[in-house]
């Protein structure tokens, strides 16, 4: 049996059509947990539908984010493997049979590609340009690799990564044994870290390049710049917390490559916290409390560690390039002088897209 785990908050618009891939599968023994998460619209009557056949099961909870709902779907989940699927996005009708077929007494992971839904197009996204099996240390450090940098191995340009929980299946004697969990006080990029240790503990890893997830990217274009988040700075404080307690105690970090990714890692992560926080253009906190905000990313002990280790020429693209200079000196005038310009370039750019 494979259980089936679907954390859903306010998605009346896609998950039928989710639900429907779900129920159309060649692969029949599921166990299907909903975990409704709070939801205020539509989205609990439409789930309420699917009962009627007795491989659904609801749970309601509380808003308390979708690691949360992951969490309480793999509390009760019963069978062999488990399964996560976003409610946004749906599956090829052979999905789970593909991917069982692919089961074998060592590997605890199998995973596949995907295909990226846009509103006018759907493109293929392979993660590497073979298939592979890991079993070893040495093997598993090419989803190590691209767990921190997402265009690694990949042969087409990337919108999306290894490190998706979705397109997987885990064996849930593994996942129970070693308590692997997605952290609750992680809004975002819980799923990389919840990889990290489930690629780390497990036997065997078995990845097919065959795009069998139909990943959903509706509005991601402008996401990052337009949307404001005053807490990004502590989501990451607490990711690079887990990234540096992993690697502390494994051999992972012997790698080289690994290194440097994971320095890159910390000051893209910087760089996000300027678009989406700091320098944001919802942000409406005055020019000095924006100075002291940028005062201490600039000496976060999260982020100090790249300008240590990168050298300006380990950093792609000229305005990048500058970022690090302004981060790394704490030269603010230079930073907001880019930002302006970036917001401006944004405005023109949406006003592009809107017609």
């Amino acid at each position: 049996m494979i259980s089936v785990i679907l954390p859903i908050y306010n998605k009346e618009n896609y998950i039928e059509k989710c639900l429907d891939s779900i129920l159309n599968q060649d692969y029949k023994d599921l166990q299907v947990i909903m975990v409704n998460d709070g939801s205020v619209d539509k989205t609990e009557e439409i789930c309420k539908r699917y009962l009627s056949d007795d491989r659904f099961e609801l749970v309601n909870q509380t808003n308390k984010g979708v690691s949360a709902a992951r969490n309480a779907g793999m509390d009760i989940a019963k069978g062999e493997w488990i399964a996560f699927i976003d409610p946004d996005d749906y599956i090829e009708p052979n999905y789970f049979s593909r991917l069982h077929d692919l089961t074998e007494e060592k590997m605890d992971i199998v995973a596949c590609c995907c295909k990226v839904i846009y509103p006018e197009q759907i493109a293929t996204n392979l993660f590497y340009e073979k298939d592979i099996t890991a079993v070893s240390v040495d093997e598993k450090k090419v989803f190590y690799k691209q767990l921190m940098n997402v265009f690694y191995g990949q042969p087409q340009n990337a919108v999306t990564a290894i490190g998706v929980p979705w397109g997987k299946l885990y064996r849930r004697s593994y996942i129970e044994k070693y308590h692997i969990r997605f952290h609750n006080d992680l809004k975002r990029m819980q799923d990389n870290i919840f990889n990290m240790y489930a690629f780390d503990k497990a036997n065997g890893i078995k990845y097919v390049n065959e795009p069998l997830y139909m990943y959903r990217v509706d509005n991601i274009n402008n996401y990052i710049f337009t949307k404001y988040n005053g807490n990004m700075m502590n989501n990451f404080e607490i990711f690079h917390k887990e990234r540096r307690k992993f690697f502390n105690k494994n051999h992972y970090w012997n790698d080289d490559e690994i290194r440097k990714f994971y320095y890159r890692e910390l000051f893209g992560h910087a760089v996000y916290t300027l678009n989406s926080q700091t320098l944001n253009k919802y942000n409406k906190s005055s020019h000095g409390e924006k100075r002291k905000e940028l005062k201490k990313i600039s000496k976060n002990s999260c982020f100090t560690i790249c300008f240590h280790k990168l050298k300006i020429t380990d950093i792609g693209g000229t305005a990048r390039k500058v970022i690090f200079v302004g981060l790394k000196y704490r030269i603010y005038p230079l930073l907001f002088f880019i930002w302006s310009f970036r917001n401006i370039h944004l405005k023109k750019r949406i006003r592009r897209e809107k017609g």
